[in-house]
């Protein structure tokens, strides 16, 4: 296989061919839009409200180049000479021979639902060079109710418009302020364009070079019903040994006269690029480290860190999850910034009900629970405790513990010190017949997740790391009624679970003990 490439001096990623062993996507976002864009520039362009992800470009993306009659599919290695540099900012991938130059590159900025693109074309010739730059986006979220693509008057953006989908009339009122356009937005007039894929390709085998490409112009077809697509021509002759260049940018409306602004002023590439550095190095100043090993500083200084600020701010990507995830992601996220991981943290904790309980799997958007939501994972309490007293200490500041936060089945607020001591009660309050937390749909172990269904078995590990968050809260706060829990548990966990070599795991709903180093299986 061939090497997958190496770290540049400023730590980014460099491959000097398209084929990996997998398709490798950079993940370029903020927390209003996310691009996924592999090493060939396909990837989903997703706008981001309330964790959810809702793809307004598809994946599907290509772009050609004809020049002096050479047709061409760019930036999958055809061209000649290729690389792609995978940047904590942005994406830049270049193809070039003896007679051409092309370079593609890709941000989203700090803020705002867009992305935007860079094409550099140059020429490596003296002789004046035809070129001809395709770019085929295509729009996702067509709607069953149709919709429409078209070349605005100035000839500077292709839209799509689409009525936000509602199925009854009273929800009309709901998603009509929903995004209702989507665009393709260039810097310099657009020579034609195509609305629709077939036009463009001339067929359905988008893999062949499409018969606008063929033709050096696209039809000028526009798209309706639920044949939408954006594919922009560029038709420049570059004088020996120059440029041209074009910017694009991505992204979703509410109204064309929102689109038309933009194409006044559309933001300039570099400076968004610097904006979202500036952003970045503000973000990850919390944390470096400085070791002999480059490549594991790059590691550490800049992808680790952004892969936790995906994790914490966007969810992870999704709107179900256990709130474990979401707790351990925002301690992770408070060696970057202590204080906004204490507020992710705090979404948490005011799911927490009056009694001390909180539900481990729940959907961000409110929407019906399915699946894993409508089981009962007994840990949440105790990452509760363990998070939020880490993140806090971090802070630097035990006062935040007695600032009040809500429940989420009363309008009663309590200090953060309060929930975090009921959620200790509540876990003691599920004891089982050997005095240890029982386990229930499951616990922090999730493969075993059968032995306590019936409301009896019991976990080890739940116990143990109860006595762990007890023994955190109180060394801030001293609290005897706390301390006794924790002897209480490791009595109980020493008389009955240890085995001779090593602690067994639980018991199951009718009292036998699992996980012993003694057992057949599961050891």
């Amino acid at each position: 296989m061939k090497n997958t490439g190496r770290f540049t001096e400023k730590g980014s990623y460099l491959i000097e061919h398209p084929d990996t062993p997998t398709k490798w996507e950079n993940k370029l976002f903020n927390d209003e839009y996310v691009l996924d864009i592999t090493q060939r520039l396909e990837g989903i362009g997703s706008i981001v409200e309330n964790y959810v992800q809702s793809p307004i470009l598809d994946s599907a993306r290509r772009f050609y180049l004809k020049y002096n009659g050479v047709e061409t599919r760019l930036f999958c290695g055809n061209l000649g000479t290729f690389s792609a540099e995978y940047d904590i900012d942005k994406m830049i991938v270049c193809e070039e021979n003896d007679t051409i130059k092309v370079v593609a590159e890709v941000t989203v900025p700090a803020k705002g639902k867009y992305e935007l693109w860079r094409f550099t074309v140059e020429s490596k010739v003296n002789d004046d060079i035809q070129c001809d730059l395709f770019c085929f986006y295509p729009f996702a979220n067509k709607g069953p109710m149709g919709a429409e693509t078209k070349l605005s008057d100035n000839k500077k953006y292709v839209s799509k418009f689409s009525f936000p989908h509602h199925a009854k009339y009273e929800e009309k009122a709901r998603v009509e302020k929903n995004h209702g356009y989507t665009f393709v937005l260039a810097d310099t007039e657009i020579s034609s364009f195509d609305g629709v894929a077939h036009a463009f390709y001339g067929s359905d085998n988008t893999e062949a070079i499409p018969v606008a490409v063929k033709n050096c112009s696209c039809s000028n077809t526009k798209g309706q019903g639920d044949r939408v697509d954006a594919a922009v021509h560029f038709s420049r002759k570059i004088t020996g040994g120059k440029t041209f260049r074009v910017t694009l940018m991505l992204g979703p409306a509410n109204t064309a006269e929102e689109i038309e602004v933009l194409s006044a002023n559309t933001p300039d590439f570099d400076t968004v690029c610097k904006e979202s550095e500036a952003f970045r190095k503000k973000a990850y100043a919390g944390y470096t480290i400085d070791t002999p090993n480059q490549e594991m500083n790059y590691l550490f200084n800049l992808w680790l860190p952004k892969q936790v600020v995906y994790l914490t701010r966007l969810n992870r990507g999704g709107v179900c999850c256990p709130v474990r995830n979401q707790l351990q992601d925002a301690l992770g996220y408070s060696i970057l910034d202590p204080k906004g991981a204490l507020e992710f943290a705090l979404r948490v904790l005011r799911r927490q009900h009056t009694n001390g309980y909180l539900k481990q799997w729940y959907m961000t958007d409110n929407s019906p629970e399915s699946g894993l939501c409508k089981i009962n994972h007994s840990d949440a309490c105790i990452w509760l405790v363990l998070c939020i007293t880490e993140i806090i200490s971090n802070i630097g500041d035990k006062t935040l513990f007695m600032q009040n936060e809500p429940y989420m089945d009363s309008e009663e607020q309590e200090s953060i010190l309060t929930h975090l001591k009921k959620a200790v009660h509540y876990m003691y309050s599920m004891c089982g017949e050997h005095g240890l937390c029982l386990m229930l749909d499951g616990d922090w172990t999730d493969p075993i997740n059968g032995a306590g269904r019936k409301g009896k078995g019991e976990s080890v590990w739940n116990s143990m790391a109860l006595i762990y968050a007890i023994q955190n809260l109180t060394e801030l706060f001293p609290d005897d009624g706390l301390t006794k829990i924790a002897e209480e548990l490791t009595e109980a966990i020493n008389k009955y679970c240890w085995d001779g070599q090593a602690y067994i795991v639980g018991f199951d709903d009718d009292g036998k003990a699992f996980g012993s180093v003694n057992a057949p299986d599961g050891k």
